[in-house]
């Protein structure tokens, strides 16, 4: 009976886990991607473009950083 609560509970959990993985990596590659674009093709960083990389870098480092205090990996 146990083993069975925690496939019910372990089974979205992975799930999640896995969409969440996904999606901060996909954002941070088109953010990344993106400025490096506007870098090559302008020769320069604007104000904007820098800030929004900037996020982009600081978000996806605090999303790893949550995660892994989550799962106990320091």
């Amino acid at each position: 009976m146990i083993k069975i609560h925690l496939i019910l509970v372990a089974s979205p959990l992975l799930v999640l886990i896995g969409a969440s993985l996904a999606f901060a990596d996909a954002s941070y590659d088109v953010g990344y991607n993106a400025a490096k674009f506007d870098f090559l093709h302008h020769k320069s960083y604007n104000d904007s473009c820098h800030t929004d990389c900037t996020q982009y870098k600081l978000g996806y480092s605090e999303a790893w950083n949550t995660l892994n205090g989550w799962l106990g990996n320091h």
